[in-house]
């Protein structure tokens, strides 16, 4: 929906949009624009049309997939701190730089938000926070069948890279993203991932997802995953229950690595901590190495010690804005049971009886089960 609707609009909501998610958006965002300014200004960021861009088209986002309603009632300091940590890396949502974060505390009825990077975000944030960095040259992708050699190192001057592409490597897997990393001085730096590596990446998150799976055996889950390729992890029917549908479907396997190692790159690139520009942005930029290789039902947090998993969100209802900005939702009716109610036995009367102590049950050892046959292991 939050796409379609930036596909109506240009990507901005703009006053005279009829669309009305768009005019909510634009609204919400003109509360919260001027603080961000004073904000961002505060660490040297100055606020451009391309930051105020990215501000309004967060809010619109988040209005069309969640409703505006509710993002009016999200926590100020949560929609800040998003704001302000797209508006200073100038960071797009709809561009795929940015994902979003959005949970529902079942106990509370209150949503929670958090936006962190994804896509070619890591490449923009190395080039703006990145010590002594001047430009990040676009990524190369090795594939096997292709000619690579890691460069040399002599003392502190380094040799470049020897890459040659070859037409059979093009249908091979990718094995490797790497960038040249141009620095202030003139010199050359260099970051590389691998495919393995994501490898590694997967099997930390399925280990993590599963820390509180009561069913799940997790010494025979280790020695399930122990030694394993990153292929032969996605091709495990055994453990595609926690991992996205994305990164096992044919069709989209290949691109979602790629990303991961683009990622994965870039991912801990010296940056310079003692910026006050980093230090406002630091969170979630240090919480990217979030679960993105799970599926979505398998993503846990644990607020007020209780799960509070990802919901799909309600998209965005029919619902009327006037003209001083308040958004008016019409109630949902709520849905009649369909269970029938079960005839209630009268009480029997039965003669009192003499109390008599009882003997103390016996405790029952609970033996965790594996969800995995003996002899798949």
């Amino acid at each position: 929906m939050a796409n379609e609707v930036a596909k109506t609009t240009g990507a901005v909501a703009t006053t005279d949009s009829k669309n009305p998610i768009a005019i909510a958006a634009n609204k919400i965002a003109n509360i919260y624009i001027s603080d961000i300014s004073n904000l961002n200004a505060a660490v040297g960021v100055p606020m451009t049309d391309e930051a105020k861009r990215c501000a309004v088209n967060a809010i619109l986002y988040l209005c069309g997939e969640m409703t505006a309603e509710v993002v009016q009632k999200l926590p100020k300091a949560q929609l800040v701190q998003v704001l302000q940590f797209v508006t200073i890396n100038g960071l797009d949502v709809f561009s795929g730089q940015v994902f979003m974060d959005k949970r529902l505390n079942k106990k509370t009825g209150e949503w929670s938000i958090k936006a962190t990077p994804m896509g070619s975000a890591y490449e923009i944030m190395t080039k703006r926070f990145g010590v002594d960095v001047k430009t990040v040259h676009p990524a190369r992708i090795v594939h096997e069948g292709d000619e690579f050699s890691l460069p040399q190192f002599d003392g502190l001057k380094m040799t470049n890279v020897q890459f040659k592409p070859t037409l059979a490597g093009l249908d091979g897997k990718a094995i490797a993203v790497y960038y040249i990393i141009e620095k202030t001085d003139g010199t050359l730096d260099f970051a590389i991932a691998t495919r393995e590596g994501v490898a590694k990446n997967l099997m930390a998150q399925i280990l993590n997802a599963t820390l509180r799976e009561e069913s799940v055996n997790r010494g025979d889950l280790m020695k399930r995953l122990d030694g394993k390729t990153l292929d032969e992890i996605l091709n495990d029917e055994k453990l595609a229950q926690w991992i996205s549908p994305a990164y096992r479907s044919p069709a989209s396997r290949e691109s979602m690595i790629i990303q991961k190692m683009k990622k994965n790159a870039l991912l801990h690139y010296t940056r310079d901590l003692g910026s006050k520009a980093y230090a406002a942005v630091a969170s979630p930029i240090e919480e990217g190495e979030k679960m993105d290789m799970l599926s979505e039902s398998k993503v846990v947090s644990y607020e007020d010690g209780e799960q509070d998993k990802p919901t799909p969100v309600a998209k965005i209802a029919n619902f009327d804005v006037s003209e001083d900005g308040v958004v008016e939702v019409p109630p949902t009716e709520p849905e009649e049971s369909t269970a029938k109610a079960q005839p209630v036995p009268e009480q029997m009367k039965v003669e009192p009886v003499e109390e008599k102590p009882q003997p103390k049950p016996e405790e029952k050892k609970v033996e965790k089960v594996s969800i995995f046959d003996t002899d798949d292991l």
